[in-house]
């Protein structure tokens, strides 16, 4: 009896290893991702602040912090600043910020070619359809302002569709990352998490 408890573990054991991969990982890379890495590079943050009906919106401190989050979370997003004293260098992410109006959308991403031909669906609709040169962030100043954001939230936003540009698609499995757009801000996911950071450092 015991010797048949013994390979019965064994089999169990054996089918586990096979079922769950050591390494696995839920970070969801597109197909296509930006020609030559991500970094070395610089950003350029064309984020303003905006006044919304008497409040004031400091887009270009959300921008610039998103940025910094992942430069200071990964080996790969470590861009620098357009604007940095002696930084030379290509542009490679821009980012903008104004009242985009109601459509229902904090922010989106968009991706281009050599051509500066926008690659990827309209406002961040779907992923892009080939390797890319540069990259924007978008942030709507009015539907963070009306679902009362606050500074870390409208932050993870930037995060989240830098996290698009650096190759990050949504992440919907239940892993806890800032690319799973239906629930990261409800759940707190509003700094690159474990997943993203693997991710971003793996696929460039």
């Amino acid at each position: 009896m015991k010797l048949w408890n013994k390979n019965m573990l064994f089999i169990v054991l054996a089918v586990l290893t096979i079922a769950i991969p050591m390494n696995a990982s839920a970070y969801v890379p597109y197909y296509y991702k930006m020609i030559g890495g991500i970094s070395p590079g610089l950003y350029d943050n064309n984020a303003t602040p905006y006044n919304y009906y008497g409040q004031m919106f400091y887009m270009d401190y959300v921008a610039e912090s998103a940025f910094t989050a992942w430069g200071v979370a990964t080996t790969k997003a470590n861009l620098i600043n357009a604007d940095s004293y002696g930084a030379t260098g290509t542009i490679k992410v821009r980012s903008y910020s104004d009242n985009y109006g109601n459509i229902d959308l904090y922010g989106w991403a968009e991706m281009y070619n050599s051509n500066n031909v926008r690659v990827n669906g309209y406002r961040g609709a779907s992923g892009p359809s080939s390797n890319y040169n540069t990259g924007s962030i978008y942030l709507n100043v009015y539907d963070m302002a009306e679902s009362s954001l606050n500074f870390s939230q409208m932050k993870a936003v930037a995060i989240h569709e830098l996290g698009h540009i650096w190759g990050l698609d949504h992440q919907r499995n239940g892993t806890a990352s800032v690319m799973n757009d239906i629930t990261y801000i409800s759940n707190g996911w509003l700094t690159p998490q474990s997943d993203d950071i693997n991710g971003v450092n793996n696929i460039n």
